[in-house]
């Protein structure tokens, strides 16, 4: 039975919340196992309790009452109860609010460095409006801010090296030679439900004929428009009547 990491860690984060024969922690009823996990995420960005103490006063609105000092000792002691969880890690840059929705295995190569760069713009403003409305702030802001400008200028120095050497890159050149494999084959698994070639090529001059029967010169059908003063009287159509005396959209001819 395969375990997910994410749903283990909440569910030891459910136990550790309240402590066995002792009275319910606010951590324990107060949160939801998002918002703990949330907790557990800051935690392991070496966040500080009055920090995150902040945030779970003013954000979520829980403990209006209490003193950030009173919810701070109790996300400490939280921190201790899960500090087996804790072991191990090298701090993260990464909005725990936004973790599991960052799509890591999406990317591939130099040309997922704009969309990268695009989602971490996007997250730190994202932090710096909840500085503004929490009055809580991010200790490891300033580094991500740093980190986003060195992304930019090596997405700069890549976008330059591109249009000195076009097609070089090995990994741009292997993705289009992937795409074009992709498109072969969907041409060939098309071709194999058609059957018969000649039906399909048949089928395709039909529809290039009717187009060419009902197509309208582009300079008559503006001037048509133009000139236009009657609508159509014929069901479902709610085209208008050229200057030829025809729809535009059903092509029906009226005589003057």
């Amino acid at each position: 039975m395969v375990v997910n990491m994410k749903d283990y860690i909440v569910k030891v984060l459910k136990e550790k919340a309240s402590i066995p024969g002792k009275q319910e922690t606010w951590v324990s009823s107060m949160l939801s196992d998002k918002q703990r996990y949330t907790i557990f995420l800051k935690l392991r960005r070496d966040e500080t309790s009055r920090s995150i103490a902040g945030h779970i006063q003013k954000a979520w609105g829980i403990l209006p009452d209490s003193t950030i000092h009173s919810i701070s000792q109790g996300v400490t002691k939280f921190k201790k109860r899960i500090a087996h969880l804790l072991l191990d890690h090298q701090p993260e840059s990464i909005d725990p609010e936004s973790l599991d929705d960052f799509p890591l295995g999406k990317f591939e190569g130099a040309e997922s460095l704009e969309r990268i760069a695009k989602y971490h713009q996007d997250r730190i403003i994202r932090m710096m409006e909840d500085e503004k409305s929490t009055g809580v702030l991010y200790p490891h802001l300033n580094r991500d801010i740093q980190a986003l400008s060195q992304l930019y200028r090596a997405l700069t120095k890549q976008k330059e090296w591109e249009l000195v050497h076009e097609n070089a890159d090995p990994v741009k050149r292997r993705r289009l030679e992937r795409k074009k494999q992709k498109l072969d084959d969907a041409f060939g698994h098309l071709m194999r439900e058609v059957g018969d070639p000649t039906k399909l090529i048949k089928a395709i001059d039909m529809a290039i004929e009717l187009a060419e029967e009902r197509a309208i010169p582009y300079d008559e059908y503006i001037a048509n428009k133009k000139k236009a003063k009657v609508l159509c009287d014929s069901k479902n159509c709610s085209g208008i009547i050229g200057a030829d005396g025809r729809c535009d959209e059903c092509q029906k001819v009226y005589q003057a």
